[in-house]
């Protein structure tokens, strides 16, 4: 039988979701019907998160998903 490969996914936190979202999103994504990472507007540093928050609290930028990394990429 042959090997399966998957991906490592880590969420620590997502705001307006619940983990049943989260699953059929992954599911989704997987079976290639989504993409997510097309949907990501902005990727902040950990240090720009009250940057982030006022984004998304005055529009600006248009945020549609913002990611904030917690490590350089």
């Amino acid at each position: 039988m042959p090997a399966r490969i998957t991906r490592s996914r880590a969420v620590p936190g997502s705001f307006g979701s619940h983990q049943r979202d989260l699953e059929e999103i992954f599911r989704l994504e997987d079976t290639g019907i989504i993409n997510v990472e097309a949907s990501v507007s902005h990727r902040l540093r950990l240090d720009q998160v009250a940057e982030g928050l006022e984004m998304l609290r005055t529009k600006r930028g248009d945020p549609q998903r913002i990611v904030v990394e917690m490590a350089a990429r």
